[in-house]
């Protein structure tokens, strides 16, 4: 017998309180009205300085009322402060940060984080802490009835011994649901539980919600309502003493265990669950217990001791079986994760310092979880293993300490399933890898990155945009998005995440696609795809927190001084939150922007809750190091950072990071405001120094316009349509005059623009969390249909002409009217947007930057300026754009016959050798594209992109590429692309 690791010990005093190695933790860890609270503060761990001679408790309740400073006491143990306070019988959630009174503030993160402690109502169960002797009172009062849905010991299901009448299972394994009773004259709800005495399941904790019969759920502010159990005997229970062995011991293949009871009538010993011991003599008990069949890993004895009243004694105690362990260098090389040789050695890499031991889960070792122990490398932390195997698919997962098995948290390819439907439980986190796998075929050698100042964005979550629900949905939309105008996807979160359905902001693995929506390859189809059409792809990458299921979290919980990658700190989202502080996260983050962009050549990230973790210097912590490593990997990478900070914050980030541009919150919000015709967070309508504020980048001293990413819609927003119909005087067609109006600022804006998906076509629906597919059958509406037309030609508009591309802007505003005008130019052209915002007509005089013809793009009319200003009519929730010079085709028809149909004929002369004409109709007034393919499908010369009016057309193709070369000969295909129809046919070309 030997005592195991000082870390074995910690992790039993965590997994007892819940709460150990955090910055901050309190006890008990669920307080009740009328109770006394002890909030405990770490100043080494958290952000007040460590030699801090006082620290103050920042406390108020109930959403930040009543809040005061109250000093903390010195605990004169490793920099950890203490305050007591007794809870109000109404505070129903603690609010708290930290000072230590000379301006330093620790406040969990900033940005309304904080720090918050759900109080639940004084009398809601009685016992508040019970004995397992004990029956539990749960009173509620409710004006509808329902059930209680509980579990014991983490959300395990109870036995059937300690289920009241009228108990169903709840989720199988996990919980039963039991009937309230009720309600009595006061609506109080009650349901009596207990005791529980069994020592086939001693109860540690009690676990319960309250689901209601109208299908509302209250879960305490989604933290769950837990009753911890207190196991002291009370005066005249028995009592029971182990004498072989303490908690955390080290077993080895035959143990003998000897312990005593006092005033016991009959005794049991429970090992793993199972009865292994029974007496009826009260004194000391010995027995023989063979540990050669036991798994590796943590077991469990209970003694239970029963005396002469019936009530019972409980004492747990927790062995270790542990197999010896290889320590050895980490061979050279190597990194985290599988790495695979050329002579089909596979080495695998574990970051995870000082478990006492790992084993691998192999496929091809049948899962043993105890054959395969990694070694382990003192100086780096890190536990590998190396095995040679011959070509294949294979699978495997970690075990920790002979008690969870994980997935890897560097795993490329996770098989995350049951019965073939995508799960969340940890033990079915099989991740996948190839040895001699046949490489990708990528075609985007040639693939250029459009400048950064040039993008126009297209946010979408694979699962809403199509009704495949996947990457392969996603292709077969790229030449639909082509046509619209855009030049860049941005895609919510992609990283494996639990279950099936998601938004993906609860990411599980950093390195591997959801494969719900498709495999590694079909993800790099989509890319390759996109590449062949001019479009960038642009991911939604997650670094500020991960799913609870997460193996970076799952590694160590809440033992967050071992963890490599996370701390306690909340986030608002109740997630695991990650240390960037932290070596281990940095080299995390930095691998990830490399292996995405290296892997999948993804052309940028949007970073996700950026102002969650910070930055520090050109590569010292936080956003900083992981952009700098994808600045090393590709120089003109784009960096978007949703950063909703202060200005100054911002700024900085700009110019000292690699990050080049941020979610502009300000243009969404006052634009927000104006469609709206009321207040929206903050912003007011009508307030035009504010609107100029959102349109020009200048205004908050940006360095380039590329620096502000405009939206008025976006994941996190409502549709424009559904918010603008929050104020009750605006109806449906009103609604949809905004979103043009919205549109139009949006994509005149000095900026990068960004749409949300369906925006296009007036997407309406409520945001929400569960699957919203886009309702693509609005194409065919008139207003779908019109508002498509609206924005497609705005596209073509800023990606015609550079002047809106570009950094000159300035403004006039007429505030009485509600009427914003600004300027756009460059050395060629000049463009006057005048917004009207009220939803009245207005006439007024509008200053033209020069004398001459202007050409209206909305309406394509013309207005000849004879002086500086000139009198205008803006229609009501409109804007007209104004050109000096007119590059568009007239939208009227010309007085003749027009085509009744689409057409796309014959090339003649085909074969040909010099020169060959494509001839084609087109019935109505559409964007057109005309291209010739190889037979690989790689552009060779784009004929036609543009909007074009109804009529008969002919081009003429001489065999020159886009780049004026003569292509070779063979077969060729081209294509003609509108909105409304596709066609395709093959030409031959013979030098």
């Amino acid at each position: 017998m030997k005592v195991i690791s000082h870390y074995l010990i910690l992790v039993s005093l965590l997994f007892a309180t819940g709460v150990r190695g955090q910055v901050v933790y309190w006890e008990p860890p669920q307080p009740w009205q009328g109770g006394t609270v002890s909030i405990y503060y770490d100043v080494i761990a958290g952000t007040l300085p460590d030699n801090a001679t006082q620290v103050l408790i920042h406390l108020g309740y109930n959403g930040w009322t009543n809040v005061a400073d109250y000093p903390m006491t010195y605990t004169g143990t490793d920099g950890w402060w203490r305050f007591d306070w007794v809870i109000p019988d109404d505070v129903t959630m603690i609010d708290f940060v930290f000072t230590d009174g000379q301006g330093n503030w620790d406040n969990n993160g900033g940005m309304g984080i904080d720090w918050h402690i759900p109080i639940i109502p004084g009398g809601l169960w009685n016992p508040v802490v019970p004995n397992p002797n004990d029956t539990i009172t749960i009173t509620v009062n409710h004006d509808i009835g329902g059930n209680l849905w509980w579990g014991v010991n983490g959300w395990t299901q109870p036995i059937n011994a300690y289920w009241p009448t009228g108990t169903v299972i709840g989720d199988p394994g996990a919980s039963v649901e039991t009937p309230l009773l009720g309600p009595d004259s006061l609506n109080n709800y009650t349901l009596r539980l207990g005791p529980f005495t069994a020592g086939s399941q001693p109860v540690e904790v009690l676990d319960f919600v309250f689901h209601w019969d109208d299908g509302s759920w209250d879960n305490n502010n989604f933290n769950d309502y837990h009753i911890s159990f207190d196991f002291t005997p009370l005066p005249g229970d028995p009592v029971i003493t182990v004498l072989s062995h303490e908690n955390n011991d080290v077993i080895d293949s035959v143990e003998t265990i000897v312990f005593t009871t006092d005033s016991s009538v009959y005794t049991e010993v429970w090992i793993d669950g199972n009865l292994t011991y029974v007496s009826t003599v009260d004194g000391t008990h010995s027995f023989v217990w063979d540990t050669n069949p036991l798994e590796l890993g943590e077991h469990i004895l209970w003694f239970r001791a029963q005396g002469n009243s019936g009530r019972v004694t409980f004492t747990k105690l927790t062995l270790w079986k542990t197999p010896p362990v290889l320590h050895a260098p980490l061979p050279p090389g190597i990194s985290s994760g599988v790495s695979i040789q050329a002579d089909s050695v596979v080495t695998f890499a574990l970051l995870a310092p000082n478990l006492p031991f790992v084993t691998l889960q192999a496929s091809w070792e049948g899962w043993n979880p105890d054959l395969l122990v990694m070694h382990y490398d003192d100086s780096s932390g890190v536990w590998w293993f190396r095995d040679t195997l011959s070509p294949g698919t294979y699978e495997y997962m970690y075990r920790l300490n002979g008690q969870k098995s994980i997935g890897d948290p560097y795993a490329t390819d996770v098989q995350w399933k049951l019965n073939g439907q995508e799960d969340w439980h940890l033990e079915n986190q099989r991740c996948r890898f190839q040895v001699g796998s046949t490489p990708f075929p990528w075609t985007d050698d040639t693939w250029q990155q459009p400048p950064m100042e040039d993008l126009v964005i297209y946010e979408l979550l694979v699962r809403d945009f199509t009704p495949q629900g996947d990457f392969s949905g996603v292709v077969g939309k790229l030449d639909y998005l082509q046509e619209l105008g855009i030049n860049a996807i941005e895609l919510m979160p992609v990283w494996e995440f639990p279950g099936g359905s998601s938004w993906g902001y609860n990411p599980a693995f950093f390195f591997a696609v959801e494969s719900s929506y498709g495999s590694p390859d079909d993800f790099k189809t989509l890319v390759n795809e996109a590449h062949t059409r001019g479009i960038a792809v642009i991911m939604d990458a997650v670094f500020n927190h991960c799913d609870g299921t997460s193996p970076y979290y799952q590694l160590y919980e809440q033992d967050y001084d071992q963890s490599p990658y996370m701390h306690g700190e909340q986030n608002p989202w109740g997630m695991p939150d990650f240390d960037h502080t932290k070596e281990g996260t940095k080299q995390l983050t930095r691998d990830v922007v490399r292996y995405w962009m290296e892997e999948y050549h993804i052309d940028g990230f949007r970073y996700d809750n950026t102002t969650g973790f910070g930055w520090s210097g050109l590569n010292d912590y936080g956003i900083s190091v992981f952009s700098y490593e994808a600045w090393l990997v590709n120089p003109n990478v784009y960096q978007i950072a949703e950063h909703f900070s202060s200005f100054d914050d911002i700024y900085g980030l700009l110019t000292v990071t690699k990050i080049n541009s941020h979610w502009h919150d300000i243009f969404h919000d006052q634009m927000k405001a104006n469609l709206r015709e009321g207040s929206f967070e903050g912003a007011t309508y009508g307030n035009l120094p504010a609107t100029a504020q959102g349109i020009s980048y200048a205004y908050h001293g940006f360095a380039i316009p590329r620096n502000i990413t405009n939206y008025t819609e976006s994941h996190d927003e409502q549709r424009v349509i559904w918010e603008t119909q929050t104020n009750t005087t605006i109806d449906y067609d009103l609604a949809v005059q905004k979103s043009r109006l919205g549109g139009t600022v949006l994509l005149t804006a000095t900026g990068i623009p960004m749409l949300f998906h369906g925006q296009e076509f007036g997407m309406d629906t409520e945001r929400t969390l569960d699957p919203n597919p886009l309702q693509w059958s609005r194409l065919d509406s008139p207003v779908g249909q019109g508002l498509y037309q609206h924005y497609q030609r705005l596209l073509w508009l800023r990606n015609e002409y550079p002047a809106l591309r570009g950094t000159n802007c300035t403004f006039f505003f007429s505030t009485a009217n509600r009427i914003i005008a600004y300027t756009r130019w460059d050395a060629s052209d000049t463009v006057l947007v005048v917004a009207n915002f009220s939803r009245n007509e207005k006439t007024l005089e509008i200053p033209f930057p020069q004398q001459g013809l202007w050409f209206e793009f909305i309406e394509d009319d013309t207005v000849s300026v004879s002086g500086d200003q000139q009198t205008l009519t803006i229609p009501g929730s409109q804007a007209l754009v104004f050109l000096n010079n007119k590059r568009w085709l007239k939208t009227e028809p010309e007085e003749t016959t027009l085509p009744q149909n689409f057409t796309l004929e014959q090339n003649y002369p085909n074969p040909f050798n010099a020169t060959t004409t494509i001839r084609y109709t087109i019935p109505t007034a559409v964007w057109v594209s005309l291209e010739v393919y190889d037979l690989q499908g790689r552009l060779v010369r784009d004929l036609v992109s543009e909007k074009q009016l109804p009529g008969n057309y002919s081009i003429q193709w001489n065999g020159d590429n886009d780049a004026g070369e003569k292509v070779s000969s063979g077969v060729y295909f081209y294509r003609l692309r509108t909105p409304i129809q596709i066609f395709n046919r093959k030409l031959i070309l013979l030098r």
